[in-house]
């Protein structure tokens, strides 16, 4: 499990945001939280350790071990995938700061001029 995973996680808050506008969310199990470099910069998510800083707060059970497009029947069973097919991921968001936008869009422009690429869909 990787980035996907991490970046299928924001696409929920991203969901949940709609529900909950002025919550701050955390990915975990309501106990431990989890976090990834794809958090990073995510003005909605917030690492467990600044939990008190914010009066409204979400847990989003999306984690390592337990994602929502698998289904987990016992602790025995944790190496077993058994895909919940019910499940849509959501179109997830990272947030860069300008530095590293401005970083990337020359980036893209000298691939763009040195491939020849007319328009550069992103």
């Amino acid at each position: 499990m990787g980035y996907g995973d991490d970046l299928m996680a924001t696409g929920e808050v991203k969901e949940l945001r709609a529900i909950y506008p002025e919550a701050k969310f955390v990915i975990g199990d309501g106990v431990k939280y989890y976090w990834s470099e794809i958090f990073e910069n995510n003005p909605y998510i917030v690492q467990g350790n600044n939990l008190k800083k914010h009066s409204d707060i979400k847990w989003v059970s999306n984690y390592l071990g337990n994602r929502p497009y698998r289904k987990y029947k016992t602790e025995q069973e944790k190496d077993r995938y058994v895909w919940n097919n019910a499940y849509s991921a959501k179109k997830g968001e990272i947030f860069l700061l300008r530095k590293k936008m401005k970083y990337l869009q020359k980036l893209l422009m000298k691939l763009r001029k040195n491939l020849k690429i007319k328009k550069l869909f992103i």
